[in-house]
């Protein structure tokens, strides 16, 4: 009965620390400030990506066309190292980012990840403590 007990005092931890986690996320602009930015490469030239266009060179070519208004050199246009974040409109480069942070994204694609490696062999799931605690309120 006692491992019982401590097996739902661990469990209540974990749901509570993961929960928190969620629920930072979702402060938004205090969430922000933690953010760490994506950083990638863009390989090719921009004007090579025509079909496939991935998140980082849409957020290069916004951070070029930034430049361009702003009468500055345009620094991707070769390819080149981008920081990013994902918003609600999609990938925006730090240096012109307009938009909000898509809390979502970061929450699914960042830390279930990481929370559902810890939390698959022990017999849970993110989804599943993130939603019991949220069904309580």
């Amino acid at each position: 009965m006692a491992d019982a007990y401590a097996a739902a005092g661990q469990r209540q931890q974990m749901a509570d620390a993961f929960e928190l986690g969620a629920s930072d996320v979702h402060a938004g602009p205090a969430f922000s400030g933690l953010l760490q930015a994506l950083n990638y490469l863009c390989e090719q030239a921009l004007d090579a990506y025509q079909v496939n266009v991935p998140p980082q060179v849409r957020a290069a070519r916004i951070a070029d066309a930034h430049n361009a208004k702003l009468n500055r050199p345009q620094q991707y246009q070769r390819g080149g190292w981008i920081q990013y974040v994902m918003t609600q409109n999609g990938p925006e480069p730090l240096e012109a980012r307009h938009s909000c942070i898509d809390c979502q994204y970061y929450l699914v694609k960042q830390l279930q990840p990481i929370a559902d490696a810890i939390l698959l062999p022990l017999g849970d799931s993110f989804v599943a403590l993130t939603s019991a605690q949220k069904a309580l309120f």
